[in-house]
Order: structure tokens, then C-alpha cells, then sequence
């Protein structure tokens, strides 16, 4: 090795605390730090690596929610549309009871349809209520139930005043726990 061109340091020996000096090339003492260095950023790239894929795992699962409740509300949407057209005519209507025999409700009830009442499993599970004609929508959704309550004017048909319905339909997605709940108010 050159002479000129070594790098020397002076070290002090922890073994023999007599006051000797030790010359050892500086990479010689540079080289334990490399590895320690080495490691830190391992374990930092490490870290990366473990937040990147719990983050893609999390937006799997809210891919999948998104999907679910998507399917859930366009079950919904077509027993609402299917709900609306029983009600045109030439279709005859329903008879309205307060007791809402088969879903269909007068316009003075004898149980609260009231929004909070009709957000409990256990309402669409006790009360009256009338079952799509909806099938087959895939991914096991089962077929919306819905009820329809009828509002304000009662005339017979043909009626130069309008009759109003409250529809009100609920649909599940592939999981039972994902629920939609849809309300239109239609008139004929």
C-alpha cells in the first residue's frame, strides 16, 4: 500500500489501558458502521413493504363493500320500479288495510312506519310486507320485500285527482348485513 495514499487513525485500546496507540486503516473501523447502517435500512424498507400491502388489502376490502352495497342498491331500485308499475294502470289496485295485509298500508297505519321504525331487521321481520317478483339476481341476493302505504286522496278509478303512494323497498347484497333501504313517493 502507498504510503501517501493510507489513511491512518489513531485508536485507543480498551484491553491494554496502558496508554498504547494503535494506527488501523480508517475503512477497517468504517466497516462495522456499513453493516449497521445496511441493517437500518432493511428494516425501514421492511416497514414500507408491510404498510403497502395491509393499505392494498384495505382497499380490497372496501372494493368489495362498494360492490356489495352497489348490488344491494340496484336490487332495490328495480323493486321500486316493479313496486310503481303494480300500481298503474291497467293494473288493479291492492286493497289497503291499517293493518297492512300483504304490505299495503291505508294512510293511517296501526304501526309506526315512521323512518327509524322501518331501519330495524326487525321491522321487515314482524310487520306485513309484500316480496318482489324479482329472482335470479345473482350473487345470492335474495329478492327485495317492499310495502306500500297509501297517501291522502282515496277516489275510485278513473280519478281526476291524483293518489299518492309512499313505496318503500328493502334489498340485501351478496352479504345479508349489507342492506339497502329505498322510499319514493309516486302517484297515479
Amino acid at each position: 500500500m502507498n504510503s501517501m495514499h493510507a489513511r491512518w487513525q489513531y485508536t485507543f485500546s480498551e484491553k491494554q489501558n496502558r496508554g498504547q496507540v494503535l494506527l488501523m486503516p480508517s475503512h477497517q473501523v468504517q466497516a462495522g458502521v456499513v453493516l449497521v447502517v445496511s441493517l437500518i435500512i432493511l428494516l425501514l424498507l421492511t416497514l414500507i413493504g408491510l404498510s403497502a400491502m395491509q393499505s392494498t388489502a384495505l382497499e380490497e376490502k372496501m372494493a368489495g363493500n362498494f360492490q356489495d352495497k352497489n348490488l344491494a342498491f340496484q336490487a332495490a331500485e328495480s323493486a321500486l320500479r316493479v313496486a310503481e308499475d303494480s300500481l298503474k294502470p291497467p293494473m288493479v289496485l291492492p286493497t289497503f288495510t291499517n293493518a297492512g295485509t300483504g304490505g299495503f298500508y291505508t294512510e293511517t297505519p296501526t304501526i309506526s312506519l315512521a323512518d327509524a321504525a322501518i331501519m330495524l331487521d326487525s321491522f321487515w321481520l314482524t310487520y306485513p310486507v309484500h316480496p318482489s317478483s324479482l329472482t335470479n339476481l345473482g350473487n345470492g341476493i335474495q329478492p327485495p320485500i317492499y310495502f306500500i302505504q297509501r297517501l291522502g286522496v282515496v277516489c275510485p278509478l278513473p280519478c281526476s285527482t291524483p293518489q299518492y303512494f309512499k313505496i318503500t323497498v328493502r334489498a340485501t347484497g351478496g352479504r345479508t348485513s349489507t342492506v339497502v333501504i329505498l322510499q319514493a313517493i309516486t302517484y297515479i
